[in-house]
């Protein structure tokens, strides 16, 4: 069964219906390729732009300065063409992927959620009315940074703007300046100088930042996956609503933009959709309703609170709160307007119709509020029909009510009662004369006599209002059948292998679907271009299925994705191609004789029945050499000579094969002479009758047992030597062969470091590969590089960590290794002063070094501009509180010297100085 949805006529409302679906799917025409975009060069308004972060927090004062440089940028078709570049999702942590700025997903794509997160934690959509979204940003830490630009001109059709975003960021918590940045903003063109201006209109650089200790970062909606440096937080989906009324002819441009941490150390990315729509209030219902709700007013949804008010007097066309009065307890998206809204406040009577305002409030910012104001005049509105249409290709067509009351694209409410709905049906494409079926309900179907265009009356009823507010239209809709198709064939029986054709005579055929099936099993499925279809091999009996149609055509959405598809009432007919099975020749009997002997070798069919045998010398040749199933001859010649046999089935298939008469010649072969403990090597004889095997050491257990195998497979656990002694079928033998198999141990990884430390002062260690067996190293330092010396240096340049994972490989002469690996702990050292210290405070009153190091050996001397010396120590805890002999120094610069060793039996002295500004 095949669907399309909404055709009140069978071609005009048909093109409007498609159009009006495709929107429905796709987002709001005003903001093309917003919602759900596909590829980002179908539409002109995406542009975007590549860089790094530098170490600068964004400053909300200043939304300029938001801490990303960018020097490459994207138009929609570079856009486009970036998005070539990454069909495939690399985005793995540390992977490089520096091309994939940008990324169009799908919510079907692998799981449909993100793989970094996990499981079913975060989808690639925000929700079912979506199919695609945009990710900025990638895995690759680079400190990277994207901005995504989306520019629209703004009208009353697109004044509701929907933002969606869910960002994913890697462990982020080292301060605003250097932490992973997700920033979200609007921002409005200069009218006159036509350049774009960053006083951001929604939004800011600091409202939706990554979370962290920093008391600035006030968001919440933010989870935790893992722990420790490769933490990852990642935020719900959240959507910000907002209203763009001031901003009415105008040009705006939505900007996303996500930065790595500017260390190189973390990642960060985000997923976007969005979509707009009318800011206006929608009104369902019929004035003459039978209840006390006149009708139902529609504001936008998603906005996170509403006020509802209704005008003193009558209908007005300012929106200055004065003239209008609070209704309590309305604070939803939908209003009911009851009969008290029509009553004036004034004069006590009843009005014919009223204004009502609502007041939005929406957030980009959760600490700064967006409040709009939108009104409308009640209005009686009947139902607008659509119709669902489905087919069968038996004459057989269903229909369904899927008329709507529409508030605007992103409501979903529906008061049609289709419980009331009535069909009429018509044989002709016109209403006419009595119905040839009726139906009641909200789906209906009827099996026309024969094929053709058709028409049905539908009328359909709000619902909860009075029976007066009907709607009734009639759609055009066409019935099929299908026509029966018709096979010819080349050959109807064939031997199995030989082609044949198979030729569709179907009147005016123009699609050809085959199917081929043996053992009721398909092994053939193809749509071909043409008619003729030449098969082969074929080596059973096979059963041929033809799908065929004409050009008879209807239209149908069979996927829902508001673009109709061409449909073909297809028939099917089957018949079968009898094959013949080709002789299988099986020929036993003595083929390795000695010289002289007297041989006998027998064919037969293991398949065929019945078949016929003649043996020649060479294949195809017309002098026999023996006429049945047995050669008996010998062989005087001093070497191998094959024979050739043909096979005839009693259907008269032909098949030939041959046998090889040979002298004893044993010939011994051998995979591999050399291998490692464990392993398996073959060691394969032939041109013999028989064989006599043995090896020496004889302790090989993998070899017992296959003494007299043509074929021995065995993995001795030292070197070992092989022997073969190859026979006739009369006993005669031939000359001994041997093969010697070399066996090689693994390496027994070991290592030796000096020192057993990464010293953060002079962080070079020398690694020694000491693995016995072992020939040959590869060392991997944990940053990359890689070093195939046995005995190297290497020197760290990286001591973030408190220690370094290495790894090495150890092989012997043939390549075969064994792994170890270790971490090797890293020794910091550091030692810290401060430039100035004020003596009267509670904290940072004196003058002294701060570390967390022991020190030995040290002392600190302090002199003041004239270059006298007023303090001098030799204890690290001792500080200088500022004074001389007992007296204040005045306020001002001193100039300092430290010298001290370390705690590690290391005679090296180190020295500091600098200058310390005291103040009072």
């Amino acid at each position: 069964m095949y669907t399309i949805k909404h055709i009140p006529t069978l071609v005009a409302a048909t093109v409007l219906l498609a159009a009006a679906f495709h929107a429905a799917a796709q987002g709001n025409p005003y903001c093309p390729g917003l919602k759900n975009p596909t590829n980002f060069n179908t539409f002109n308004a995406y542009s975007g732009a590549s860089g790094e972060k530098i170490v600068q927090a964004p400053n909300p004062a200043n939304p300029s300065a938001i801490g990303i440089t960018f020097n490459a940028t994207y138009n929609n078709t570079q856009l486009a063409d970036a998005l070539s570049n990454a069909t495939s999702d690399n985005c793995a942590p540390g992977v490089p992927n520096p091309n994939k700025h940008f990324r169009i997903m799908a919510a079907s794509e692998g799981t449909g959620y993100d793989k970094n997160v996990g499981g079913t934690l975060l989808p690639y959509v925000p929700n079912s009315t979506f199919t695609h979204s945009i990710r900025v940003g990638n895995c690759y830490t680079q400190k990277e940074a994207e901005a995504l630009y989306y520019t629209m001109d703004v009208g009353f059709n697109n004044a509701l703007l929907y933002l969606y975003f869910a960002p994913v960021i890697e462990a982020p918590g080292h301060g605003m300046a250097e932490d992973p940045t997700f920033i979200i903003r609007v921002a409005v063109q200069n009218p006159i100088s036509q350049a774009w201006e960053y006083n951001v209109i929604h939004g800011d650089s600091s409202c939706y930042m990554i979370p962290s200790t920093n008391a600035q970062n006030n968001v919440n909606h933010w989870h935790q996956v893992g722990s420790g440096y490769n933490a990852l937080f990642y935020r719900d989906w959240q959507m910000a609503s907002l209203s763009l009324l001031d901003y009415i002819g105008q040009k705006i441009r939505i900007e996303v933009m996500i930065a790595d941490c500017s260390q190189s150390g973390h990642y960060g990315y985000t997923y976007f959709a969005g979509n707009c729509s009318r800011m206006a209030i929608t009104v369902n219902g019929c004035a003459n309703g039978g209840t006390d709700t006149v009708a139902l007013a529609a504001a936008p949804k998603g906005m996170n609170s509403y006020q509802w008010y209704r005008s003193k007097e009558g209908v007005i066309t300012n929106t200055d709160l004065s003239n209008y009065i609070l209704i309590p307890n309305a604070n939803d998206s939908v209003l009911a307007v009851r009969s008290d809204d029509f009553i004036s406040v004034t004069d006590q009577d009843t009005m014919q119709q009223n204004t009502f305002l609502c007041k939005l409030t929406t957030y980009m910012d959760p600490s700064k509020p967006l409040t709009s104001v939108i009104t409308t005049t009640v209005n009686n509105m009947k139902p607008t029909i659509y119709v669902d249409s489905s087919f069968e290709c038996n004459n057989v067509v269903t229909l369904v009510d899927r008329s709507k009351v529409i508030y605007n694209a992103n409501d979903e409410i529906n008061n049609v009662d289709t419980s009331q709905t009535t069909w009429q049906f018509f044989d002709s494409d016109w209403p006419a004369g009595a119905p040839a079926h009726t139906a009641t309900g909200g789906t209906a179907q009827y099996q026309f006599g024969i094929s053709g265009v058709h028409s049905a009356v539908i009328r359909t009823k709000t619902f909860a209002t009075s029976p007066e507010c009907w709607a009734t239209d009639t759609v055009k809709i066409r019935s099929f059948s299908p026509v029966k198709p018709q096979i010819a064939l080349s050959d109807q029986n064939i031997c199995a292998g030989d082609s044949v054709q198979i030729v569709d005579r179907t009147p005016g055929a123009i699609y050809h679907r085959w199917v081929l099936m043996k053992n009721n099993v398909v092994t053939l499925d193809t749509v071909t271009a043409t008619a003729v279809l030449t098969m082969r091999p074929y080596d059973t009996v096979t059963q041929v299925t033809l799908y065929s149609h004409n050009a008879v055509v209807f239209y149908n959405d069979t996927n829902l994705d508001g673009i109709e598809d061409a449909i073909y009432c297809i028939g099917r007919t089957d018949t079968v191609i009898n094959v013949q099975q080709y002789p299988k020749i099986v020929i036993t009997g003595d083929n390795v004789i000695c010289k002289g002997q007297m041989t006998n070798v027998l064919a037969s069919c293991s398949n065929v029945a019945g078949c016929t045998f003649a043996w020649y010398e060479v294949k195809g040749g017309q002098t026999v050499v023996a006429d049945g199933p047995s050669l008996r001859i010998s062989l005087d010649a001093t070497h191998d000579k094959t024979f050739w046999v043909k096979a005839t089935s009693p259907f008269g298939c032909v098949a030939w094969d041959s046998v090889t008469l040979m002298l004893v010649d044993p010939k011994l072969s051998v995979d591999k002479p050399s291998i490692c403990v464990g392993d398996t090597v073959t060691l394969t004889a032939s041109h013999a009758a028989t064989y006599e095997w043995s090896c020496n050491p004889n302790d090989d257990a993998s070899f017992w047992g296959q003494e007299n195998n043509a074929v021995v497979v065995v993995s001795p656990k030292h070197s070992t030597t092989y022997t073969l002694v190859g026979k006739g079928s009369n006993g005669c033998g031939a000359t001994e062969l041997t093969q010697k198999i070399t066996v090689y141990d693994y390496p027994i990884p070991t290592v030796g470091l000096t020192p057993g430390f990464i010293d953060s002062e002079n962080p070079s260690v020398q690694f020694n590969d000491l693995s016995p067996n072992g020939t040959h190293s590869l060392w991997n330092f944990g940053n990359g590089e890689t070093s195939t010396i046995r005995s190297v240096v290497h020197t760290f340049k990286n001591l973030d960590e408190d220690s370094i994972l290495i790894s090495l490989r150890s092989c012997n002469p043939l390549g075969c290794c064994n792994d170890t690996s270790f971490y090797v702990l890293v020794g910091n050292f550091s030692v810290w002063y401060p430039n100035a210290f004020t003596p009267r405070l509670e904290s940072n009153n004196t003058f002294h070094v701060h570390t967390n190091n022991k020190l030995v050996d040290y002392e600190l001397y302090i002199y003041n501009r004239r270059g006298a010396l007023v303090f001098h120590s030799v204890d690290p805890a001792e500080g200088w509180d500022g004074t001389y002999e007992g007296k204040p120094c005045p306020q001002g610069s001193y100039v300092w010297i430290s010298t001290f060793k370390r705690d590690d039996g290391s005679s090296r002295v180190l020295s500091r100085k600098g200058t310390v500004t005291l103040l009072r």
